[in-house]
């Protein structure tokens, strides 16, 4: 399979990287292969809550509109007054998603568009205790 799942993972700025905050999760397809996401979501555990969605995009030489399919999920790693400092399953719906993504042959890549993004999994697994 050459599907590639990409990955942002934050932390707290004010913080550093010992704290992580948050994982996006994103894996795009081409226009009109809905069936193939479907396909693709569905060998997922709904615990993983992944989700199908679109992406609205514009080709400039074509003049034309149209959606590319995706799955997209999201993990919050914050701490709060309940969980003690430590998201506890919301590192497990992490370690699910690329367990899941690993065995099913999906390439990982971790992105870095933010400022306070891990540069890649090991730095990130390494924050959350992997």
């Amino acid at each position: 399979m050459s599907t590639t799942l990409n990955i942002v993972a934050s932390y707290v700025h004010a913080e550093g990287p010992t704290a992580p905050q948050h994982v996006s999760f994103g894996v795009d397809f081409a226009e009109g292969d809905e069936a193939g996401r479907d396909e693709l979501l569905a060998l997922f555990p709904k615990s993983t809550k992944l989700k199908a969605s679109g992406c609205s995009t514009f080709d400039e030489e074509t003049n034309r509109r149209f959606v590319i399919p995706t799955i997209r999920g999201s993990v919050e790693l914050r701490s709060n007054g309940v969980n003690g400092g430590v998201n506890e399953t919301g590192i497990k719906r992490y370690r699910s998603i690329v367990k899941h993504a690993d065995k099913l042959g999906i390439e990982i890549v971790f992105g870095t568009r933010f400022q306070n993004a891990y540069a890649d999994r090991a730095a990130f697994e390494q924050a959350i205790g992997s």
